[in-house]
């Protein structure tokens, strides 16, 4: 599967191999990784439906048949769509389909998910990550505007805030994509 963190600007994609088995809640783990998110905050999954050929229909030209969510909380905030705990779903039940996980309601982290291939003979029945691209954004930097922010500050070596801004990021889970590093990871959950 591919996920991507939809920015405007900046491209943070992950390729990933998930035993199609996995609960949602595992599959939030597997993102944390991927993206190096620290799990600080709430989550939910959109579910958008495929057509009714098997092909998967634009995100942006659908309506999701459900939203499985992390906490009964979110059950006040009922809207058009259906809601259902994520627990004990598994990707199976939606492999044809594409999703958006959202991480971090205030911060609006949103990464839309496609499976792009299924693999009959995957042995290992844990995921890895095939490859990447891009820096995820730190916790609580902003949203996207906080992000650009960050950005030209740790970049700008003339910048007196410069090396607070590179403190404060890494102690917010701000790294460098490392790809064997995130499958060592991987391995342990």
């Amino acid at each position: 599967m591919k996920a991507t963190l939809m920015l405007e600007n900046y491209s943070v994609w992950r390729n990933i191999i998930v035993p199609s088995d996995t609960t949602f809640p595992k599959l939030h783990k597997i993102l944390q990784e991927v993206f190096t998110w620290q799990n600080s905050h709430l989550h939910d999954f959109t579910i958008f439906p495929s057509s009714t050929n098997g092909k998967v229909v634009s995100i942006t030209q659908n309506i999701p048949i459900v939203t499985l969510v992390c906490h009964e909380e979110a059950f006040n905030y009922q809207g058009n769509v259906p809601m259902q705990m994520e627990t004990g779903r598994k990707l199976s039940e939606y492999l044809l389909s594409k999703f958006v996980y959202n991480y971090d309601f205030g911060d609006d982290w949103q990464h839309k998910i496609e499976v792009e291939s299924l693999i009959e003979d995957y042995i290992p029945n844990y995921p890895t990550c095939l490859s990447g691209e891009g820096n995820a954004p730190p916790e609580v930097v902003g949203g996207e505007p906080g992000y650009e922010h960050f950005l030209e500050t740790i970049l700008d070596k003339e910048n007196p805030d410069r090396e607070h801004m590179l403190s404060w990021g890494r102690s917010q889970g701000y790294e460098e994509f490392d790809l064997e590093k995130t499958n060592r990871s991987l391995r342990k959950l």
